[in-house]
């Protein structure tokens, strides 16, 4: 995973459990196109992520890590309007 020069990380245990998915769709929409930001959280984030891409389809990237025994870094990042996992939409003509 390479390093993020957007932000430091968001340790997710600070936050409840339940709040959790919350907080991160907020960390989500508040970041700017091609903005990005690491998370580490204790829970495995398969049911986090998936959550957050059928309430935001292809408005954003992840990348999962190990950030040591039990924890994971996840990296988010917003893409650019228009764009979908780096796949042009085609709605304004590019390809």
């Amino acid at each position: 995973m390479a390093p993020n020069p957007c932000s430091s990380p968001i340790d997710l245990r600070e936050f409840a459990r339940e709040t959790r998915p919350g907080r991160v769709s907020e960390i989500l929409q508040a970041l700017g196109p091609g903005e990005s930001t690491d998370l580490i959280d204790d829970a495995d984030p398969t049911s986090l992520l998936a959550g957050l891409r059928k309430v935001m389809p292809g408005q954003f990237t992840s990348d999962v890590g190990a950030a040591g025994t039990g924890l994971w870094r996840v990296r988010l990042a917003r893409l650019p309007a228009g764009r979908s996992e780096g796949r042009c939409c085609g709605a304004c003509g590019g390809s």
